[in-house]
């Protein structure tokens, strides 16, 4: 709970990549360089978005509701580990504008790190899940010298997570 904790999810949080914070919200950072030591405070400001952005972030929603919706129906209607795979994929990597959930907890710090861990695991999945419909690809059957790799792939869910993002090192 402490502000510097705060502040480094607020930089480091989401995976590691770039970071929305809500409006307004200053975050201290340590810089070290060459030996020294000194602190810089950034403070965030909203950028509004021109129409053309608009649009082409409705375009792109669009585009991700359909691409899941679409997995959803293959999934449920060819039941296997091969469309199940694919869904699982697509629903990591299509996840919408997940910034703005990041934005909120990030005044609760014990509970984004609980989401910084939950995402982790399902980044694992995703990478888990595309591995199982490449080997599996378009027959739902694995070659038998890759059925040891197919099983090994829910193993790597835990191991093959960005972690270090949670700690800012990723």
């Amino acid at each position: 709970n402490s502000k510097l904790c705060g502040d480094m999810l607020a930089i480091f949080g989401g995976m590691g990549g770039l970071s929305y914070v809500r409006p307004g919200i200053t975050v201290t950072l340590p810089i070290v360089a060459e030996g020294k030591h000194a602190e810089v405070a950034l403070t965030s400001k909203v950028d509004p978005l021109n129409p053309v952005a608009r649009f082409m972030l409705m375009l792109d929603e669009i585009a991700a509701l359909y691409v899941l919706l679409r997995a959803f129906c293959v999934a449920w209607q060819r039941f296997c580990a091969m469309t199940v795979g694919f869904f699982v994929f697509v629903s990591w990597f299509n996840p919408g504008q997940y910034f703005a959930f990041y934005a909120m907890l990030q005044a609760h710090p014990p509970l984004l790190l609980i989401q910084e861990i939950l995402q982790a695991l399902a980044q694992g999945a995703g990478y888990a899940g595309f591995l199982i419909f490449a080997l599996r690809f378009p027959h739902d059957r694995t070659e038998d010298e890759f059925v040891g790799i197919e099983r090994g792939a829910l193993a790597l869910v835990p191991l093959h997570s960005d972690y270090d993002s949670l700690i800012g090192t990723g």
